[in-house]
């Protein structure tokens, strides 16, 4: 914000407001897709006899794990409590990577992309700082 000329601040923080909000909403519906579609991938990978998978995958990334536990026979609840936390812990670890790797990414992308003010914008060309407008309490002192 510091390099953006005065008259045009307000743009600018609307732009930066918009794209976080563009950000938090893309992220949050990128990575459910990549938690989702590990655990899919996760549960056809196990070979254990759940009948469907995406249904199953749907139950685990929608919080209903627990139903989905009850559901099993009483003889197998454990073996698929033992998957249900198996495959959540697959699909966390790799949605965790993702959004590590997309963290990394973006970090770069700003260091490369975002420039300092020129020295204009701070000092007066002397090395001296520019003088502050007067503060609110400084005005309101002097009426």
């Amino acid at each position: 914000m510091a390099s953006v000329p005065a008259e045009r601040v307000g743009m600018a923080a609307g732009a930066v407001s918009t794209s976080r909000q563009l950000g938090n909403a893309l992220g949050i519906a990128v990575l459910g897709a990549v938690f989702h579609g590990k655990v899919l991938s996760a549960l056809r990978a196990s070979g254990s006899a759940v009948e469907d998978h995406k249904a199953a995958a749907d139950a685990l990334t929608g919080g209903r794990a627990a139903a989905l536990i009850a559901r099993a026979a009483p003889e197998h609840q454990a073996a698929v409590s033992q998957l249900v936390h198996e495959v959540f812990a697959t699909g966390l670890r790799q949605t965790f990577l993702v959004a590590g790797v997309l963290g990394l990414v973006g970090g770069a992308i700003v260091l490369l992309l975002v420039r300092r003010p020129p020295a204009r914008a701070w000092a007066d060309g002397r090395g001296e700082p520019r003088e502050a407008r007067p503060s609110v309490k400084a005005t309101a002192r002097e009426r």
